[in-house]
């Protein structure tokens, strides 16, 4: 693995969409989509400690698996409505999560990819949550293209996942997901003027980051068009 000579790995095969064709397989999707549910709870409580959504009235989460971080936004900002996207797989395990059968009223789904399909319009604020830096820097900006359509002229998004390069984080984080994306077979972590450079590239006009209490969990970076 460190050669770069590895052969297919498990870890690649058990993120059943990394360097292969998307596949309609809910069985599949389900241990995955598992795995994100059980390890979001953690993150989702830093990323609503860190920004208020008490201006927004419609949230976006693009690649939002089963809803978890929909249903704990939804506990705490009761005007929000909001829309989940990602592959049909996975929405379909969100139809039969417990929570967001409790805010079904509130929620729409859409179903594809955001590589290469539109997301839903209506939103005013778009999430991606551990998105960026699964994928290479060409589909990321496919990806970031795909939000800013989607998002009206004052749209904005926000960018959730562990940033590389803070001196305080970096000694544990690039080095974690050094190997951890080597195993995978793609992705890596990115500072966040990366981001930010990969974000005007698609047409946002504005980039920063915001602090959160816990970076090793999750940085936040917010583009606006």
């Amino acid at each position: 693995l460190l050669r770069g000579d590895a052969p297919e790995t498990r870890l690649r095969g058990f993120w059943s969409y990394a360097g292969k064709p998307v596949r309609d397989d809910t069985g599949d999707a389900a241990h995955y989509t598992a795995l994100m549910a059980a390890s979001l709870q953690a993150i989702a409580a830093e990323i609503l400690a860190s920004y208020n959504f008490g201006s927004h009235r419609h949230l976006l989460d693009a690649g939002g698996g089963d809803g978890s971080f929909i249903a704990a936004a939804a506990a705490r900002y009761p005007q929000l409505a909001f829309t989940l996207f990602d592959l049909p797989a996975v929405t379909a395990l969100a139809r039969l999560n417990p929570r967001m059968r409790e805010i079904e009223t509130r929620v729409q789904i859409g179903e594809g990819s955001f590589l290469t399909d539109r997301l839903p319009q209506g939103a005013d604020v778009a999430m991606l949550i551990r998105v960026a830096h699964d994928h290479n820097d060409e589909s990321v900006l496919a990806i970031l293209q795909a939000v800013r359509e989607a998002l009206p002229p004052n749209g904005r998004l926000i960018v959730a996942e562990p940033l590389s390069g803070h001196a305080q984080t970096a000694p544990v984080t690039d080095a974690y997901f050094g190997l951890y994306f080597a195993a995978m077979g793609q992705g890596r972590t990115r500072p966040a003027t990366e981001i930010a450079d990969l974000g005007r590239a698609a047409g946002f006009s504005k980039a920063r980051e915001i602090k959160t209490r816990m970076p090793l969990l999750t940085g936040i970076v917010i583009l606006d068009i």
